[in-house]
């Protein structure tokens, strides 16, 4: 006696995936430097908001966005706040007693300041010239721009007279 099989056909259906596909919604933080109007809109762009704003003494520009709690590509919940760090528009006077003028000029250009030069009467028993101090002194916090005075010792001949 013969036996048959019958088999139903089966329609082909796409295949199911093997491993979920996860899409990461989080927001991206943008890069942090700029005005802070920019940096503001960047935030805000990005879905995050902007949370506490520190003003720090700084040789930049007042508002110029000096760093951030986060970094630039890391990724938050959407809405969460990015604390700034912004340029006051003022730093402090740096300590430069005992460096040579070019250097004093040079850091307190650096930090902000318009350096102004005042030979002292005092003559040095050294052949350089040496800064006495500033005026006003160091770790006064001035705006930007500002005249800070150098006291200089002039140079002697390294004589025993010179003093």
């Amino acid at each position: 006696m013969a036996t048959s099989l019958y088999c139903q056909p089966t329609v082909a259906t796409a295949a199911e995936p093997t491993t979920a596909v996860v899409v990461d919604e989080r927001a991206v933080v943008p890069v942090l430097d700029g005005s802070l109007s920019e940096v503001e809109l960047r935030l805000r762009g990005a879905g995050l908001a902007v949370g506490t704003i520190s003003r720090v003494s700084s040789p930049e520009l007042a508002g110029t966005v000096l760093g951030g709690s986060r970094s630039a590509g890391e990724r938050l919940e959407p809405g969460s706040a990015v604390d700034l760090q912004v340029a006051s528009g003022s730093n402090v006077v740096p300590d430069v007693t005992g460096t040579s003028p070019g250097a004093a000029r040079a850091l307190l250009e650096a930090a902000g300041f318009v350096p102004v030069v005042v030979e002292s009467e005092a003559v040095s028993s050294t052949i350089t010239e040496t800064v006495l101090g500033t005026q006003p002194g160091p770790g006064t916090v001035l705006r930007l721009g500002v005249s800070v005075t150098l006291e200089v010792q002039r140079a002697g001949t390294g004589e025993a007279g010179d003093a």
